[in-house]
């Protein structure tokens, strides 16, 4: 009988805890969910072109990304499909400059916000060039900064190592 009644706080206070945690945690305040997968799968598919990000499985990159981009990106307002098409295009440009060998001089389709950097710097950290300088947080007048935009990192064991994260408060994996 006193086994029977521990058991049913336990599970009745392990049930309250988890609603209470659910409904803590619930929001539709994620932004632009499908354009963070567009660019983080982008990232994920270009990956392999660069060594230091060691992403070898970009399937399990996806995968990770297509979670992880439920939180959205990390801006204030949704960007729009241009805005993320044209961020990208310019991905998939430095993408094809890594495969290539070809350093940033080289290489067209994107262009830097600062000093120039190698084609993988775009994959790692796309907000470092003007086609994707939207993912960079906008200053705020009053309260916190919120979450910097950049670009995430590699997923645990989806063969990654990297950076910040583009989607909203994500930190962990890659591309």
């Amino acid at each position: 009988m006193k086994q029977r009644r521990r058991f049913l706080r336990v599970f009745f206070s392990l049930s309250a805890l988890f609603t209470a945690m659910a409904l803590v945690d619930c929001g539709v305040d994620a932004v632009a969910v499908e354009g963070c997968r567009t660019l983080e799968f982008t990232r994920c598919e270009q990956g392999p072109y660069c060594p230091n990000l060691r992403v070898s499985d970009v399937a399990g990159c996806k995968r990770f990304y297509r979670d992880q981009c439920l939180r959205g990106l990390a801006v204030a307002t949704d960007p729009g499909d241009p805005a993320i098409n044209t961020c990208q295009q310019a991905i998939v440009a430095a993408g094809a400059c890594a495969r290539e060998g070809l350093a940033a001089a080289q290489c067209t389709g994107y262009e830097f916000v600062a000093e120039a950097q190698e084609p993988c710097d775009v994959v790692l950290n796309p907000h470092q060039i003007t086609q994707c300088a939207f993912l960079l947080p906008t200053p705020s007048t009053g309260g916190s900064a919120g979450a910097a935009a950049s670009t995430p990192t590699p997923a645990p064991n989806a063969g990654g190592a990297g950076s910040t994260a583009t989607s909203g408060g994500g930190q962990g994996g890659a591309p």
